[in-house]
């Protein structure tokens, strides 16, 4: 109940032959770099006569409900218009580039999408990841797909896609500052308990540095305003923020603790929310879901760069608590060959586990129209289940009569009749 300065990370083995289960709960203390554990916490433990994944998964959804804190899409709708343009959508990140759109409206268009929301990275005056925080004026580098630079092609640029029917929004960075930015400075950074101004990472502009939380949102304050008069109301993406953890700042001119961090973010991303209608963010605590609609960046955890063991097997906590409060995009796998061969592919194909965890493609082209345009009513709809069907084989239902079964084996899966291609997906109604 009080886990802003700590965590509980649970081992679970099982033993065969008499299938004995052990589970071995671990207090995971606060990082003194980074906070102190400060006060009492409470841990409360539910035993459950199947206490299976799933089964885990729907009793934490029950314990939001009851807590007030869990509030499904379909009810943000009803105060938040901007989002019916982001359900059922194909949601497409964009990187740096000389153009703010590349060419992809028209893409979007002639292959019939009917939603389609961009997230434009390099926008800002630096470009991707490079001197913030300053964010304007846009890119002088970037144009309009008609020729037109900087701030007047950005605004040409939403303008042809809402004339398309289509949304363009911007991702932005409020964590990292850089060295060689014009309004570069230490007193905003966040301060480590020996002193010490706390480095980020490494990105395109080099050594980052962590922005205190209480500053970063001073600077939100400042741009937010200005740059939804750039691009008007329709959605927004906040890096960083739902990825990075808790943290404290020593700094005496703007201290916090590890709670006091969880309330900044929240407000951030409402400060953000306000202005744009919809606020986006990557990765994702649980904390934040109350207030953001949608994560980016959720690693599936297979191979040895986020399990225990290379065989372990990833199952969907987050879609099975979460998939009707918050819209899933740009899910990814990561590599274990990457660990031993640094040329090895990062991230391996997707496969079928977008439809599978009831999430919004990020893929522009024929096979991302059909899952957004197939899962456009699941979104709205609780994941009611996740099972294995057969080694390599998974399947998840969902609460409008939604199945999807996804095939990772290299060989295809019969399907009560239905063949489902090797690396391929089949999504049903149900009774089909």
């Amino acid at each position: 109940h009080t886990a802003f300065d700590c965590g509980l990370r649970l081992e679970t083995r099982v033993f065969t032959p008499r299938w004995a289960v052990q589970t071995k709960p671990t207090l995971l203390e606060g990082n003194e770099r980074r906070f102190q554990v400060s006060y009492a916490r409470e841990v409360e433990y539910h035993f459950l006569p199947r206490a299976g994944y799933v089964e885990c998964a729907k009793l934490y959804r029950r314990h939001l409900i009851a807590q007030g804190v869990f509030r499904t899409l379909r009810e943000r709708l009803k105060d938040q218009p901007e989002l019916q343009h982001h359900v059922g959508a194909i949601i497409k990140k964009q990187y740096n580039g000389p153009v703010f759109d590349n060419g992809e409206i028209a893409k979007a268009r002639e292959l019939g999408v009917k939603k389609c929301v961009w997230v434009m990275g390099g926008w800002n005056f630096g470009g991707y990841d490079r001197l913030y925080p300053q964010r304007l004026p846009p890119n002088p580098k970037m144009r309009s797909p008609d020729g037109i630079p900087g701030e007047e092609g950005l605004r040409r640029t939403v303008a042809l896609a809402r004339e398309a029917g289509y949304l363009f929004t911007v991702h932005d960075n409020y964590s990292d500052a850089y060295r060689d930015s014009a309004e570069w400075s230490e007193s905003y950074l966040a301060m480590q308990p020996n002193g010490e101004r706390q480095k980020g990472g490494v990105w395109g502009g080099g050594q980052a540095w962590i922005v205190c939380p209480q500053e970063q949102l001073r600077f939100a304050r400042r741009d937010l305003p200005r740059i939804r008069a750039l691009l008007g109301r329709g959605g927004y993406f906040i890096d960083v923020t739902g990825a990075a953890g808790l943290s404290a700042c020593y700094d005496p001119a703007h201290p916090h603790d590890a709670r006091r961090s969880a309330e900044l973010k929240r407000e951030l991303l409402g400060l953000a929310k306000s202005e744009f209608g919809v606020i986006y963010t990557e990765g994702l605590y649980d904390f934040l879901i109350p207030t953001a609609d949608g994560c980016h960046k959720i690693f599936i955890p297979t191979g040895a760069k986020h399990a225990p063991h290379e065989d372990a097997l990833a199952v969907p906590l987050l879609p099975l608590v979460f998939h009707d409060a918050i819209i899933l995009w740009d899910l990814r796998r990561s590599n274990p060959a990457r660990a031993k061969d640094p040329k090895a592919d990062k991230y391996l194909p997707l496969d079928g586990y977008v439809p599978l965890y009831g999430a919004m493609p990020a893929m522009l082209d024929a096979a991302g129209k059909h899952i957004a345009e197939a899962m456009s009513d699941t979104q709205l709809t609780e994941m009611l289940d996740h099972r294995f069907l057969a080694e390599g084989v998974e399947a998840t239902t969902f609460a409008d009569g939604t199945r999807v079964v996804a095939n990772f084996r290299d060989t295809p899966y019969d399907d009560r009749g239905h063949v489902v291609a090797a690396h391929g997906f089949r999504i049903s109604k149900f009774g089909e």
